[in-house]
């Protein structure tokens, strides 16, 4: 997010990439106890995930990195059909 402001600021950026920067959505997948700081950080600005039980600030849960796998996919291919659409 800083070099985004940074480039703003050197007037780097042009208005497309402006536009496309209010659409970018934070995710965050951590499966330990130093990724909390990242979930209290990025709090309600983005989705957070945790991957493997035990208690977490995250949003959502997954149990392993198959399922991590699975959601990415799922992720690349809902974009893929989107710009096809488009």
């Amino acid at each position: 997010m800083y070099l985004i402001i940074i480039l703003q600021t050197l007037k780097l950026l042009d208005d497309k990439e402006k536009e496309l920067k209010k659409r970018i959505i934070p995710f965050y997948i951590g499966d330990d106890k130093t990724d909390e700081d990242a979930f209290r950080a990025l709090g309600k600005k983005g989705y957070t995930v945790k991957v493997g039980s035990g208690p977490t600030l995250a949003d959502y849960y997954l149990k392993g990195t198959s399922e991590v796998i699975r959601l990415l996919k799922d992720i690349f291919n809902l974009k893929k059909e989107e710009a096809e659409d488009v």
